[in-house]
């Protein structure tokens, strides 16, 4: 049993990962992106807190992982949010204390 709880925390951390990094790419096109306020933008950053939100969700449920994997997971987890809480569509996409 505890061979395959090994092996589902692997496969879920190598999910975790994908979507981080997925969302990580949609952060920063979100932020170099020329019309932030367009439709596209806004697509490009539902799906980039989608994949944040379900991150979260699925780093709860992950099981006992190595230490060190578990610490780059939830350090790309905290730069995605940071990112996409320092947006500002209305600043051109810069982040928020550029236009405070």
């Amino acid at each position: 049993m505890a061979m395959l709880r090994a092996r589902t925390d692997r496969q879920l951390m190598t999910l975790i990962e994908r979507k981080l990094d997925l969302a990580l790419t949609e952060a920063v096109r979100l932020a170099e992106s020329c019309e932030p306020d367009s439709e596209a933008a806004a697509e490009t950053q539902r799906r980039a807190e989608e994949a944040c939100a379900e991150a979260d969700q699925l780093l709860r449920v992950l099981g006992r992982a190595g230490a060190s994997e578990r610490a780059l997971l939830e350090s790309k987890r905290r730069e995605l949010r940071r990112l996409l809480d320092d947006y500002c569509p209305d600043c051109g996409g810069r982040v928020r204390a550029a236009c405070q």
